[in-house]
């Protein structure tokens, strides 16, 4: 049922897009251009800057760079994270314009140094208290938290659908609106261990071996969730100076 509903996005915005090129500003016939341009944007990806070389009516190549610094909490079984999210990609796509017109197909590859640094905290986020549960019977006195890094392989595919301008067309300013998916595959998460090693070491042999076997299993349990999200959905609206 979800690839049925997703053949028929697909279709709708295919047709959607091909309406609006039929009245496309973004063409202005044979007056002299340089088939360079230079974009701004924001998305999914974060802060965007664009350069495009438009190599005729039907292709244009640009190379983007993409910054984003976020705070987002996550929760993994039952452990809530606090994470910070360093977002860092290096983007070159062939886009092609079947039309002449605005649509275009975008294909390309991607340098991804996206990351994000994981610290799980007490139950009411009050190191404070030393009796807290960080996860299962984990108590914030013994490893005063946990962290973890998650990572994902050095380079990516990209494949999306959009709709603006050429910059081998004419013009000053535009519009680009793109959307698609980044295939990261398989997230590399790091060891699960705690943040204050002094507390760690001052336990028993006995109950640091309990809490490595507990490290353990919420280590496979935040992997397992990394791993449910190889696709990551790309949105972006830039303005595009065409010289």
């Amino acid at each position: 049922m979800k690839g049925l509903q997703c053949i028929i996005l697909f279709i709708s915005l295919f047709l959607f897009f091909n309406q609006l090129q039929a009245a496309d500003n973004f063409h202005y016939g044979d007056e002299p251009h340089t088939g360079f341009g230079l974009a701004v944007g924001a998305g999914s990806l974060g802060l965007s800057g664009d350069i495009n070389i438009g190599l005729n009516h039907y292709f244009s190549f640009s190379a983007v760079l993409n910054t984003l610094d976020y705070t987002p909490d996550y929760k993994a079984d039952d452990i809530r994270y606090k994470g910070e999210l360093d977002w860092r990609s290096q983007m070159l796509i062939l886009n092609f314009y079947p039309f002449g017109g605005g649509f275009h197909l975008s294909f390309g590859a991607t340098h991804n140094d996206n990351n994000y640094y994981a610290h799980a905290v007490a139950t009411d986020g009050d190191f404070n208290s030393p009796n807290l549960f960080i996860g299962g019977p984990i108590l914030s006195s013994e490893v005063g938290g946990l962290e973890s890094h998650v990572s994902f392989p050095d380079y990516a595919p990209y494949a999306g659908i959009g709709w603006g301008g050429n910059s081998y067309d004419n013009g000053h300013f535009g519009i680009n609106f793109q959307m698609g998916v980044l295939y990261q595959s398989s997230a590399k998460v790091g060891e699960l261990k705690p943040t204050d090693m002094a507390k760690f070491n001052s336990q028993s042999a006995t109950r640091k071996a309990e809490i490595t076997a507990d490290l353990d299993r919420l280590h496979k349990d935040l992997r397992h969730k990394a791993d449910q999200f190889p696709f990551y959905p790309v949105v972006s609206l830039q303005l595009n100076y065409y010289i």
